[in-house]
């Protein structure tokens, strides 16, 4: 009996190690399985975030160079503009004729109607002894406005101007639809472009009953050093005053009324005189402390 009893033992301890091996092995299958579940999600994951990563560089790589080659055109097209608008107000001096409202030299326009800002020097290149031709328009290029009266108004804002802005105007000349001052600072403290402003607004508050304006911005040409030497300086200011004549309004500049030199404390200096160069030159030396 003690026999048959160890050996009935042995076999249910045999049943329950087997019963142990089959679980464990079931939990090992079922791990490996879950394993593989999960490394399959991250591979899938990281599949769908890679290509989710290359469609947005494309994408943005796409716009970006869309959006770069827009705003190079952009950029490049104000550049070209903008280089031409230095070129033609602040080149070399180069004569207007008048009588077609081009340069000798060529078919650009000196006077456009121009809808954005101008572009300017630097507000130091306007500053102290400097030279600069300022040219202003009247709105549309309206003419009818240009009466003695108004002449005489214009001259007394420019006297104004002058003289709170330290500057001399050696030559002017008034036009039907413009207008040409040449403006030369006598000081350190001079500023041509605060002398314009003055002169600008008074001058539209002339216009304004008569239903005028200028336009919005004034072209300049600031004089280089070479065009500030006396002859070449003069022959700016001959340029300015033959326009009536080149304009066809009169045979000879002299004739032309509304025109002259206006130098605060020299009310006798008049461009039509043979003398005035020589007398010009004295006053700005006494004035200057050439």
């Amino acid at each position: 009996m003690a026999v048959r009893g160890s050996r009935g033992g042995g076999a249910e301890e045999k049943r329950v190690s087997r019963s142990f091996t089959r679980r464990a092995e079931e939990k090992r299958v079922s791990r490996s399985s879950t394993r593989r579940a999960e490394e399959k999600r991250v591979s899938r994951s990281s599949t769908r975030k890679a290509e989710e990563k290359r469609v947005s560089r494309s994408s943005t790589t796409e716009f970006g160079v869309a959006e770069l080659g827009t705003s190079f055109v952009f950029h490049a097209s104000a550049l070209i503009h903008s280089c031409k608008l230095i070129s033609l107000y602040h080149r070399p001096y180069t004569p207007m004729d008048d009588s077609n409202h081009s340069p000798i030299s060529n078919d650009v326009d000196p006077h456009p109607t121009y809808a954005g800002r101008l572009k300017r020097l630097q507000p130091t290149s306007y500053e102290g002894h400097v030279s600069v031709h300022w040219t202003m328009c009247v709105e549309g290029r309206a003419t009818g406005w240009l009466t003695e009266r108004l002449h005489l108004r214009v001259r007394e804002t420019l006297l104004h101007a002058c003289v709170r802005f330290k500057q001399i105007c050696p030559t002017y000349c008034l036009l039907p639809d413009h207008a040409h001052f040449l403006l030369l600072g006598v000081a350190a403290d001079a500023d041509s472009r605060d002398a314009v402003r003055l002169l600008r607004r008074g001058w539209n508050a002339d216009l304004r009953p008569a239903g005028h304006t200028l336009q919005r911005q004034a072209f300049d040409h600031v004089l280089r050093p070479r065009d500030r030497m006396q002859g070449a300086f003069q022959g700016v200011a001959d340029y300015i005053l033959e326009n009536p004549v080149r304009a066809g309004l009169v045979a000879e500049r002299n004739d032309w009324p509304y025109g002259g030199c206006l130098f605060p404390g020299y009310p006798s200096l008049n461009p039509a005189e043979e003398n005035f160069w020589p007398s010009f030159w004295r006053a700005h030396g006494c004035v200057a402390g050439e």
